[in-house]
């Protein structure tokens, strides 16, 4: 899959307002960040680092299973079951 297909489909994704993180339930779990002894404002930088990267990592999982979706072929094979079940319904 190239670079661009796979931008092209994020985009599509992310303008059809599909939330993959709500389809896709995640199943890694990242460890706690260690506390240190250090400084709060140090232990605040460390929370919100580690929930961006595991948004980020969330975000990743979420969009490798939709482009093996998309390569799997199942959305075009169900677009043209419903393409023939719409000419169906226009010839009657």
């Amino acid at each position: 899959l190239s670079f661009e297909d796979t931008l092209r489909d994020l985009a599509i994704l992310r303008t059809s307002g599909t939330d993959l993180a709500a389809i896709l339930a995640s199943t890694t779990t990242m460890p706690e960040p260690e506390s240190t002894a250090s400084s709060p404002v140090t232990v605040d930088v460390d929370v919100d680092v580690y929930t961006s990267v595991t948004r980020s990592y969330e975000f990743v999982q979420a969009a490798r299973a939709a482009i093996k979706i998309k390569n799997r072929g199942e959305v075009e094979a169900q677009g043209e079951r419903v393409n023939d079940v719409r000419s169906k319904l226009e010839e009657v």
